[in-house]
This record gives C-alpha cells, sequence and structure tokens, in this order.
C-alpha cells in the first residue's frame, strides 16, 4: 500500500513540544545537592541538547560520578514531572499536521522517561527514537538516519524541527530540512527557516 502522506517531520521534544526548563533545573539542582557538587543551572542549560553524558563533560564533572548523577538526574526529572507542560497549541497542531505528513520524535532523554512524558501528555509518534536508541547524541545524525530510514521519503520532504545548535547541526549532517522554534533553549544567528509559535508550523506545511 502506498503511502499516501507528503513527507515526514520529525520533532525533538525538550524546547519544541515540551516546556521542560523547570523540571531541569529541579533535577540538576537536587543532583548537584546529592553530588556535593555546586554548579548552577545556567551553566547547565547552555549545553541542553546534547546527551546527559556530553554535558557532564562538558562541564567537567568527574567522570566517576557521571553515573551516579544519572541516576540521580533520572530519578528527579521523574519525580518532577508535573513541572512539565506542553507549549501552546501543541497537540491542535500535532493533529493537523497528522492529517498529511507522518510524525516522529528524536530527543536526547532516555527511553524511560520519555515514555512517561508520551503517557502523561498523551502523545502519539510514528516512531520514537531516545538518547538510549544511538550509539551517538546529538549533533551526530544518527537518530535522525534511524527514523528517515523507516520511511520512503526523499531528504527534500523531511524536516526536523528543533531549538538548539545541536539540532540544526544534526539535520544538516543528516541532509534534511530543519525548522527552528524560536521559543525554545536557544536562537541561532544564522539563515535559516524558524517559527515563533507552534500555529506557524499550519502556515509552513499549508495545511
Amino acid at each position: 500500500m502506498l503511502n499516501k502522506k507528503k513527507g515526514l517531520i520529525i520533532f525533538d521534544l525538550d524546547g519544541v513540544l515540551l516546556n521542560s526548563e523547570k523540571n531541569m533545573n529541579y533535577a540538576w539542582t537536587e543532583t548537584c545537592k546529592k553530588l556535593h557538587i555546586s554548579i548552577k543551572f545556567d551553566r547547565y542549560k547552555k549545553y541542553v541538547g546534547l546527551g546527559f553524558f556530553e554535558i557532564l563533560k562538558k562541564l567537567r564533572i568527574n567522570r566517576n560520578k557521571h553515573l551516579e548523577a544519572y541516576k540521580f538526574y533520572n530519578l528527579y526529572s521523574k519525580k518532577g514531572i508535573n513541572k512539565m507542560k506542553l507549549f501552546p497549541y501543541v497537540k491542535k497542531v500535532l493533529k493537523k499536521i497528522k492529517s498529511k505528513y507522518e510524525i516522529s520524535l528524536f530527543t536526547s532523554k532516555n527511553k524511560s522517561r520519555v515514555n512517561k512524558i508520551l503517557i502523561k501528555f498523551n502523545l502519539h509518534f510514528s516512531k520514537v527514537i531516545t538518547l538510549d536508541d544511538v550509539s551517538k547524541p546529538k549533533p551526530s545524525p544518527e537518530g535522525l538516519n534511524k527514523i528517515t530510514k523507516c520511511f520512503k521519503f526523499k531528504k527534500k520532504d523531511i524536516f526536523y524541527v528543533g531549538d538548539t545548535f545541536h539540532d540544526y547541526k544534526a539535520a544538516q549532517s543528516a541532509n534534511i530540512n530543519y525548522i527552528h522554534c524560536n521559543w525554545g533553549f536557544k536562537k541561532l544567528k544564522k539563515k535559516i527557516c524558524y517559527i515563533n509559535s507552534m500555529n506557524d508550523m499550519v502556515k509552513l506545511l499549508k495545511l
């Protein structure tokens, strides 16, 4: 049976669909308390979009604390799930997009947290790739390539919707289109396609 959809839209999660900054702040602050380290969330926030262990490397946290940090961050992120909320119009716009496009998710969050979030907000995607599904996190295109191989769309009909430089670089490396969300974690000073609200996706895709 032929796929009648026009293309594929791949979404990042944090800073694009999900307003999770308060949750991240809480999880990071509690993790630092447990590990007796003093690194403010503002420093952590600069590297959001990379895999968690990549962020720890950037922050120069001793490697022997990485697994413990991961355990605590994962724990407190789940405990603080009520600090997360969807950005405006997300569910309405995703429903419209689904009528014409396949939609997928590629995020640097791990699978257990992503599953909890998808259940909480009743979100459904054709394909979900998390940090646990790749050997190289963003800005590597590995996750995007895994998703695109599941569909038979031309690269010109595939879009990645992100909010960080790492998302942009991953899309570039995967040779697919990139759409930047200006409400996310990072504004980019580049001549790229950007949107200021999820509603802009409706106009952009002519839905």
